[in-house]
């Protein structure tokens, strides 16, 4: 049973503090009823038991917004709320469960030949996706989870279910609950189903690699691509970025042979050969820099890049190790690093500065750092391997790198998050980007809707009755 529990209290988070205290419970409702009695159980014994609620989806957040922290916890897992169906042709949308994940969706879809736009680079639960608005590597062309939301059903503290909004098109009945909840990290309801745009699977998919001799020259091509989005390049769906450093860690880890440099990775799709191809010799005109461009018109050939691509942060976690092996130098430590995972986003306008100035950041250091880029986009991961157990001074050095870039991105008009969340390990970073007055508003929202903070207390915002959550770093 404690082995059980201990799976509840962790999530793929490094470096925030650890939870004093495993779950008292873990409940997995089946059904939407279910989750509403869970509530008002919780609701009406948090002052005798001191109880609150912490939900959570498939555990791959990276800001702890899912661990629970206070010594008496229930943990709501939404895994049993795992419906799907597709709602009429003409509607093009789908009603699925909070618990059901990304690539399940995607899978029961396909058989009616279309998908769900957002692709964060794990597998998470459409209800986590909606927690944080997650996106992932197709943004450019489909959105981020917000935009591809239509209607929830939700949960709220009191234990009341309730539809945010009818799923029409135009609908001006109120305020927005829908995008309310959306990003609210379960702090304000749990998210139970949701309505979702999906979108027909074009037939074909073709992309290619574009190599770059510095991190700037490929943002700056990154914003062309993004100017001429609804233009010219219409086709483009995926437009990512590996750094240097990224490109030996995949080919380290992954075994590919990619040339190490600075490294675009494209997709396009379309319904017209000729058109698709076209546009991949427009994207070629305008990477001025571009130092090679290899084309590649086999999707499943794709697919192997892209895996790569996502693998990112279980390559950095593997790359000091392997690297050491090979050129034979002994290395203290456990074969698998912890990984500082980072997620400022950025105009971009400002982009091509900050992913430079970062990367010289951390040479400077001399501290590997494995970027992978939403580059179209503006979001940028730097994937950080470090020894969380036996090296403090490591980590230390590793934050200060951190903070260092979230404030780069502040004063460049930037945020500290672009799809990961606040969680715990951004409380403090939200409070410089928005100040004081806009958080006050956010706390007078959590304290009209969730009075007596049953749910998830202490995420996203600082709570004084949140126990063990003051500090966010070790």
């Amino acid at each position: 049973v404690i082995a059980s529990l201990s799976m509840y209290a962790k999530d793929k988070s490094q470096f925030h503090e650890p939870p004093a205290h495993l779950p008292i419970f873990v409940v997995a409702p089946n059904t939407i009823q279910g989750v509403a009695d869970v509530i008002r159980a919780c609701r009406k014994h948090q002052k005798t038991l001191g109880c609150v609620v912490v939900v959570r989806g498939a555990g791959t957040g990276v800001e702890g917004g899912a661990v629970p922290y206070q010594k008496r916890a229930v943990v709501l897992s939404t895994r049993n709320l795992n419906e799907i169906s597709i709602c009429d042709a003409a509607d093009n949308a789908a009603v699925v469960g909070a618990g059901v994940l990304k690539n399940e969706l995607n899978k029961y879809l396909k058989k009616y030949n279309v998908f769900f736009g957002p692709d964060p680079s794990s597998n998470p639960s459409i209800g986590g996706m909606i927690s944080t608005s997650g996106s992932g590597m197709s943004t450019l062309r489909y959105g981020t989870t917000r935009e591809n939301v239509l209607a929830l059903t939700v949960v709220t503290p009191a234990g009341d279910i309730i539809e945010t909004r009818r799923p029409t098109r135009k609908n001006a009945t109120g305020y927005n609950l829908t995008h309310l909840y959306i990003g609210g990290e379960g702090t304000l309801g749990v998210v139970c189903r949701a309505v979702v745009r999906v979108r027909p699977i074009l037939p074909i998919r073709c992309g290619g690699l574009l190599t770059f001799p510095t991190v700037a020259l490929a943002c700056q091509t990154a914003v062309q691509v993004s100017q001429l989005a609804d233009t010219d390049l219409t086709a483009i769906v995926r437009c990512e970025m590996l750094n240097e450093e990224g490109v030996k860690c995949t080919n380290e880890v992954f075994g590919t042979t990619l040339d190490v440099v600075p490294t675009m990775f494209v997709e396009l799709q379309g319904s017209d050969v000729s058109r698709v191809e076209e546009q991949w010799r427009t994207l070629v005109r305008i990477a001025k820099g571009s130092l090679k461009q290899t084309y590649a018109g086999d999707g499943d050939k794709l697919d192997e890049l892209w895996d790569a691509r996502r693998g990112c942060y279980i390559a950095a976690s593997k790359y000091r190790k392997l690297v050491a092996d090979k050129e034979g130098v002994p290395r203290a430590g456990p074969p698998i690093d912890n990984v500082l995972l980072t997620d400022v986003c950025v105009p971009l306008s400002e982009l091509a500065d900050v992913v430079d100035a970062t990367e010289t950041d951390f040479k400077v250091a001399n501290v590997p750092c494995v970027m992978c880029c939403h580059i179209s986009d503006g979001n940028f991961h730097c994937c950080v391997p470090c020894n969380a157990t036996g090296a403090p001074r490591e980590i230390g050095h590793v934050q200060e790198l951190e903070e260092r870039l979230i404030e780069r991105a502040l004063q460049r008009r930037g945020t500290v998050s672009g799809e990961h969340g606040v969680g715990i390990g951004k409380r403090e970073f939200i409070v410089r980007e928005h100040g004081d007055a806009h958080i006050g508003v956010q706390k007078s929202i959590k304290k009209a809707m969730d009075p007596t903070s049953l749910l998830n207390p202490g995420k996203v915002l600082f709570e004084e009755n949140a126990s063990n959550t003051s500090n966010s770093r070790l």
